[in-house]
């Protein structure tokens, strides 16, 4: 047995260093169970995945380390093993990735001889539930349709989803094959096998049809080549006209750019002067000599206003002290539109703060402002009295839980008066269930009565199959063959039919070729002119008779008879050669009849032998039945599963006295605990199942009694001492509230005048804070008054001073002198201004105008430089000449260029090398001899045109005609492809072979799973389910439904229910009691590990939930039970259901 003693996240997960202690080992019989709390997100699913991570190691990609690196990851634990205590760390290091507890190393496989050989996924699948699983195994139950073998399988395995496996198994095998099905993977390939089969025997033909259509092929192939030869001829001819009659324009072309170029032969052959340039060159030009002379007029005037502006440096010296006194002149006007309501504002303050003092009853005569208190010491009075309330307030508190207290103890002590008064009257059973160890004997009794119970009906139901055509049987008949012999039999009789139907086949198959050849053979015979061997034969002998009757004579008469007959010899040969091949055809059809019918004599004697020896095998099996007392007739197929029914009755009736012998301990055992019982029920009759559950309510009566008895005393006591601390904590908190008050009192006299009442304070300290508001509302006014007299003072001084320094007088307005001397200020500055620009000015209109006198000389320069290219004779002296000159030169290079072109294209046209060899080849040619002989070739070529299709069109009938019988790898391809089929066809049927014994093996496997668990179990999860719905069902049964057992639930008023039939809720805690029952299977094995469950009980109502408290209490008896959630209710209803034998774990913690 494992358990888990501490868990330590240490680095993990949203985890540093968290630990959760189970605490040491119980005593047996006492429940290992233990809740682990916390709000969503706090790492319930992490601390289940921890505890995995520390039996089986971190995997590769770790998707708990989004707040740790995976390399600082670091999982501990304690696990008590065999009651001995061995402390583990988990890191995410390669092999070895577990330490001991002083840090050496530890194979990984250390824990694996302690966990009973489970893997990750099976401890995952077994002993960890969350939601998903359990909805999953709720869907698992709907598609088991209540198979109690798939039920128990999946729930003992943890395979949620056997049904889908195993329905997806007989899904493939199906589409694979299926008897009488026309759209499976067989049926396919069958018929697409016959296609290809029947394509073959198409493509047969004789010797003597394919030498014909070979000789044709190569004719067609003959006849193409020759037209095909004529035909390149005449396209070439038509190309070379068509070449000649493009080649003569272009000649005339080059003759005429020969004769226009003449007169610029001594033009240069390239010119690398852009024409656009000299447009370019020719604006600039007339720009420049537009801007020079512009330029000079504009100068002369500047010149004349500069020299009318006059100066004022003296002006200018005034912008600095201006600046400078403008923010106070700004001031100066703000004051002089703000300052009487800032006095009048502070007039306001005053008399607002005398009102306020008034508010607070001071005595008469003192002044508001000794009133205002700092922050510090308002903070400080805010303190004490709201640590006066604070105290106050906690007292009131404090007497009201005691009161409360008061009032629970009275109740609790009438509870235990009346849990005292209610004793109980029941007799003691504990000696009774140790004596005869009632839990194992129950589960021994249900497991040998449902076995011998399921063993009766098997064998009933064996025995009833037996009926046959309406006849029944009331024992097992007795049979002269047993089942071997009757298979044989059956087989033999099934080959002999069908070697008897084959051969009937091949039977009617070679008649109908044998008829089908003579009517063949007759048909040839009757067809004009044709002479077969027969005839030729007696043709031949007589003209050797005649021959031979003129050796003899020598006369005229023999030799005119002997040329008769040899004309006639000769005629019939010339007929014959002419009909070879119907007369090859003739000859293949004889030897075919032959053939068939020696086919046809030996399926008749097959027929006849396998017929024979049908019968005699139907005799034998006919036989037998009538002697097993089966009176009606029977086929041999019926009587074959007879057998295997009877043989399964047979072995039905073996197993039944087999499980009497071997239980009737344990039912004699029953009877004697029975008998014990039966004084304490009330039923009429009841059977062993019903007294054993009224002693076990009669038991658990008792022990409830005394646990709420117990726990009545225990919460009396706890409110008693509850009630002494809050009496103690009452006395120290009245003794805090005398001293808080106190101390405000005391805080409250030394910071406010003498004889100020402290009443209106207490309820609050706002008109303290209204007073210093107020304060500090009249420090600001009278500091704004006092700034703005001054700035005023100070404004009108300084521009007096500036007046004086220009030589003007003072007003009684300074800010209107003061506008005066920044009007000068501006006027000066103005000047300058004016003056400074119209100097730059002048400066840049010279530098432009020398600027336009270099552009005309850079231009100058240029066209002297390109004149120079053209030949003398040429105008150039003028930019414009130039570019007249240029224009024409770039005409001639252009029709230099074209007529080359036109030379290379002549040449490549008529694919020769010089204009020489051009002008010889077209001298006499014209448009319109050219014209006369293209029409003449079009119409040769439009008729071998003609004669080159219908070519190609025979011989391409003639090859397909070859390949249609063998001349191509057509049959080849379709014997490949037969091959392939068969391949297929092999792969699909071993497939299907394979996927229906897995799918019989693994129903085996479940039947026989079934049959060993199935008592026990049943017992386990029929307590468990009863419990879990609160006994909403009290029992569950089997059915028998063909080769499988359904599982139905009784519920209280005794309506029996399948298990798809529940609501979703009840299904899933029908699974939940099939895993809780397959936990006690392997407890018993030896496999006691601990059992995580992760909020499971989200779908069950409050009652059902104390209900699955009280299994997983059930479950923490025969090992530890882990619940994690999120759900406070849950951990209430654990407390109220399970007392002291659940364990609290909070996470926050």
């Amino acid at each position: 047995m494992m358990r888990l003693r501490q868990l330590d996240l240490e680095l993990f997960g949203g985890f540093s260093g968290k630990r959760f202690d189970f605490g040491p080992r119980r005593d047996a019989g006492t429940p290992d169970f233990h809740v682990i709390y916390g709000p969503n997100e706090a790492g319930k699913t992490t601390t289940m995945e921890g505890y995995l991570r520390l039996l089986y190691g971190f995997p590769h990609r770790e998707p708990y380390d989004f707040l740790h690196q995976r390399k600082n990851l670091r999982v501990s634990g304690l696990l008590d093993i065999d009651c001995t205590e061995t402390a583990f760390t988990r890191l995410p290091t390669r092999d070895p990735s577990l330490r001991d507890a002083h840090g050496q190393e530890l194979p990984n496989n250390a824990l694996q001889a302690h966990l009973s050989g489970l893997s990750e996924d099976d401890y995952r699948n077994l002993l960890c539930l969350d939601d998903l699983t359990i909805e999953k195994g709720g869907e698992e139950i709907t598609k088991a349709k209540g198979d109690i073998g798939r039920l128990l399988f999946s729930a003992a395995a943890g395979i949620s989803e056997l049904s889908e496996v195993l329905d997806r198994v007989r899904e493939e095998a199906d589409s694979l094959y299926r008897k009488r099905a026309s759209t499976t993977r067989l049926a396919t390939l069958k018929k697409e096998h016959a296609e290809v089969e029947r394509q073959i025997r198409d493509l047969d033909v004789s010797a003597a049809q394919y030498r014909g259509l070979k000789k044709a092929a190569d004719d067609a192939l003959a006849d193409e080549a020759h037209v095909s030869e004529r035909r390149k001829a005449l396209f070439a001819a038509k190309a070379q006209l068509d070449a000649r009659g493009k080649a003569l324009p272009l000649f005339s072309e080059i003759d005429e750019l020969d004769e226009k170029l003449a007169p610029f032969s001594s033009w240069p052959a390239q010119l690398d002067i852009d024409p656009e340039e000299l447009v370019r060159m020719l604006t600039a030009q007339a720009k420049a000599q537009n801007d020079a002379k512009n330029l000079g007029e504009e100068l002369c005037e500047l010149q004349g206003e500069l020299a009318a502006i006059e100066l004022h440096p003296e002006h200018l010296a005034l912008s600095r002290e201006l600046a400078e006194l403008d923010a106070l002149r700004s001031r100066y006007a703000t004051a002089d539109l703000d300052l009487d309501r800032r006095r009048t504002a502070l007039a306001e303050v005053l008399d607002d703060m005398q009102v306020a003092a008034r508010d607070l009853e001071a005595p008469a005569g003192v002044d508001p402002k000794a009133m205002v208190l700092s922050s510090a010491a308002l903070s400080e009075l805010e303190q004490a009295r709201e640590r006066v309330r604070e105290a106050e307030s906690s007292v009131k508190r404090e007497r009201d839980e005691v009161a409360e207290l008061d009032e629970r103890i009275e109740a609790a002590k009438g509870q235990l008066d009346t849990l005292g008064a209610e004793g109980a009257s029941a007799a003691d059973l504990e000696d009774v269930f140790e004596r005869f160890d009632v839990d194992a004997l129950s589960g021994r009794h249900a497991a040998a009565s449902e076995a011998v119970k399921t063993a009766r009906r098997h064998a009933r139901g064996a025995l009833d199959a037996l009926t046959i055509k309406g006849q029944s049987f009331a024992d097992l008949p007795s049979c002269p063959l047993v089942l071997e012999e009757a298979e044989a039999l059956l087989a033999e009789v099934q080959d002999f039919t069908r070697r008897h139907e084959a051969a009937g086949q091949e039977l009617e198959k070679a008649e109908g070729e044998l008829s089908e050849r003579e009517a063949r053979i007759a048909r040839i015979k009757a067809m004009d002119g044709l002479i077969d061997d027969e005839e030729a034969g007696h043709l031949r002998a007589g003209r050797d008779d005649l021959w031979k009757a003129h050796r003899i004579s020598l006369t005229e008469e023999t030799a005119v008879d002997f040329e008769g007959a040899m004309a006639r010899v000769d005629s019939a040969m010339d007929l014959r050669l002419s009909r070879a091949a119907d007369l090859g055809t003739l000859r293949q059809f004889e030897q075919d009849v032959a053939a068939l019918e020696a086919r046809v004599n030996l399926a008749d004697k097959q027929v006849k032998a396998l017929a024979g020896k049908q019968k005699a095998a139907l005799e034998s099996l006919s036989a037998a039945a009538k002697q097993a007392g089966i009176s009606e007739p029977i086929s041999p197929e019926a009587f074959v599963g007879w057998l295997r029914k009877l043989e399964t009755a047979v072995q039905a009736g073996a197993e039944l006295c087999r499980l009497q012998g071997d239980h009737r301990e344990t039912f004699e055992r029953a009877e004697r605990l029975s008998a014990a019982l039966a004084p304490l029920s009330r039923r009429d009759a009841p059977d062993f199942e019903a007294l054993v559950a009224d002693a076990k309510s009669i038991l658990a009566a008792q022990r409830t009694h005394q646990e709420k008895l117990h726990a009545a005393k225990s919460g009396l006591d706890q409110l008693k001492r509850d009630r002494t601390k809050r009496t103690g904590r009452l006395a120290g908190l009245e003794e805090d509230a005398s001293a808080g008050r106190r101390d405000w009192l005391a805080q409250l006299a030394g910071a406010l005048p003498a004889d100020l009442n402290a009443k209106p304070l207490e309820a609050s300290l706002q008109p303290l804070h209204d007073l210093r508001e107020h304060d500090k509302e009249r420090v600001a006014l009278v500091r704004q008054v006092s700034a703005m007299e001054e700035d005023q003072t100070r404004f009108a001084e300084s521009v007096r001073k500036l007046l004086e320094q220009v030589g003007a007088g003072a007003t009684d307005a300074p800010l209107a002198d003061y506008d005066a001397l920044k009007g000068l200020l501006e006027a000066a500055t103005s000047a300058e201004d004016m003056s400074r620009e119209l100097n730059e000015r002048i400066k840049g209109l010279e530098q432009a105008l020398v600027d336009a006198r270099e552009v005309l000389e850079g231009i100058d320069l240029a066209v002297t430089g390109m004149a120079v290219l053209f030949p003398d004779g040429v105008d150039t002296g003028s930019l414009e000449a130039l570019r007249k000159a240029v224009s024409t030169a770039a005409g001639v290079i252009a029709d230099r260029g074209k007529r080359a072109g036109l030379e290379r294209e002549l040449l490549s046209l008529l694919d020769l090398q010089s204009l020489e060899e051009v002008r010889s080849v077209l001298e006499g040619v014209t448009q319109a001899g050219l014209g006369a002989q293209l029409d003449e070739v079009s119409a040769d070529l439009e008729s071998v045109e003609g004669l080159y299709k219908s070519a190609i069109e025979a011989r391409t009938t003639a090859e397909r005609d070859l390949r249609a019988i063998g001349g191509d790898a057509d049959v080849a391809l379709l014997v490949e492809k037969k091959a392939t089929l068969e391949l297929e066809m092999q792969e699909a049927a071993l497939r299907h072979l394979e996927l229906s014994l897995g799918h019989r093996l693994a129903e085996t496997a479940i039947r026989r799973y079934r049959d060993a668990h199935r008592s026990a179990m049943m017992q386990a999860t029929e307590t468990a389910f009863a419990e879990l719905t609160n006994g909403a069902y009290s029992k569950l049964q089997t059915q028998i439904d063909g080769a499988s057992e359904t599982l139905l639930a009784l519920d209280a008023g005794g309506m029996a229910k399948q298990a798809q039939d529940m609501s979703k809720g009840t299904r899933f805690q029908l699974y939940l009691a099939l895993r809780a029952a397959a936990y006690e299977q392997l407890a018993d094995q030896g496999a006691s590990l601990p059992f995580f469950c992760d909020d499971i009980f989200e779908t069950f109502d409050e009652e059902r939930t104390r209900s699955a408290c009280r299994v997983m209490e059930r479950v923490g008896r025969r090992g530890q039970a882990i619940y994690l959630t999120h759900h406070q209710h849950v951990v209430d209803i654990a407390r109220e259901v399970c007392g002291e034998a659940v364990q609290i774990h909070s996470i926050a913690d």
